[in-house]
């Protein structure tokens, strides 16, 4: 299960259809020097933002399919809310359960969101989150 909110679960959505092996991607680059005598050095840095992309499809009538999850909402609705989320800027969090344990508990910003409808009237859609620090 995947849940995404605002403002302290003030509002939030569960995503209907759990896309497969979504988690987010941790890279970071060391810094490089080349010294006169020992060569080339590397020096450690503190990792780059997590990032995470989740592609998946909003059914059009919450109920449609018998797999999707059980409180989920029209695929219009949740186009119009993550679209207001997006434009209001503000931090969102993501929580991805995976059997019931939680393995990912993350405040983030929405990078990207493409809603794209197909033949059936389904939503197919990518969400780009990336990790929104919490310290400085």
């Amino acid at each position: 299960m995947i849940i995404l909110s605002i403002n302290n679960n003030e509002d939030s959505i569960t995503l209907p259809i759990h896309p497969v092996g979504v988690g987010p991607s941790r890279t970071k680059t060391p810094i490089e020097f080349k010294t006169f005598k020992n060569g080339t050095i590397l020096i450690d840095k503190k990792g780059e933002l997590r990032a995470l992309s989740i592609e998946s499809m909003f059914p059009e009538h919450a109920g449609k399919y018998p797999f999707q999850e059980k409180n989920s909402i029209d695929a219009v609705d949740y186009v119009e809310k993550l679209n207001k989320w997006f434009d209001i800027g503000i931090p969102i969090r993501i929580k991805i359960f995976n059997k019931d344990v939680l393995t990912l508990n993350m405040p983030c910003t929405i990078t990207e969101f493409t809603p794209l409808p197909d033949k059936v009237n389904d939503i197919n859609y990518t969400l780009g989150l990336k990790e929104f620090p919490v310290r400085f």
